[in-house]
């Protein structure tokens, strides 16, 4: 299934790509961009339904290794850095020296869906910072960010599928699933 939802947008991304490599309007180049966008959009969301998915059916196989967590910080704030310059916020990390014993994979998506909630519900000229706390032997990855907070009741409600905080600033919002990804 993966593969036949996943092949129709490799191929529209072929088509805008040859089109982008031919000289442009200023108005074309701006559709282009905005389907580009558009095909994105539609990707993660298929993502996000396929990985719910894989963590219903148990087809997820945990790869567990030790690794520099600093990497996966750098990683994922470079990752986030043009998204969080469109809305004008300042992400960041606190670098750490620090090695985890996790899934780097998991781990990585964990991450990337409390980094694009934060971004999305930062308010313009906000700021988005990761970072790790020692806790005895165990290390906890934060991501801490000027919006307006999840409101004590709920904070469980938004791990559920298709939960969402109402979006005062109209910015596009996916399913619903990320955090019921990151709580599976």
């Amino acid at each position: 299934a993966s593969h036949d939802l996943l092949q129709p947008l490799n191929a529209a991304r072929l088509f805008l790509s040859s089109m982008s490599e031919r000289p442009q309007s200023f108005d074309n180049a701006k559709i282009i961009e905005r389907v580009e966008t558009s095909l994105n959009s539609v990707e993660n969301l298929l993502e996000e339904l396929l990985d719910i998915s894989k963590l219903d059916a148990g087809g997820f196989v945990t790869q567990i290794e030790d690794f520099a967590i600093n990497d996966l910080l750098s990683e994922l704030t470079l990752q986030f850095a043009a998204l969080a310059k469109e809305r004008n916020i300042n992400v960041s990390y606190i670098p750490s020296q620090r090695f985890v014993k996790s899934d780097v994979r998991l781990l990585r998506r964990i991450l990337q869906n409390f980094l694009s909630n934060a971004i999305r519900y930062t308010p313009n000229k906000g700021r988005v910072v990761m970072g790790c706390r020692l806790n005895g032997d165990l290390l906890r990855i934060e991501v801490w960010d000027t919006g307006q907070g999840i409101p004590d009741e709920k904070q469980k409600i938004i791990f559920g599928e298709f939960q969402q905080l109402s979006n005062t600033e109209n910015i596009s919002t996916g399913l619903g699933l990320g955090l019921a990804i990151v709580d599976r």
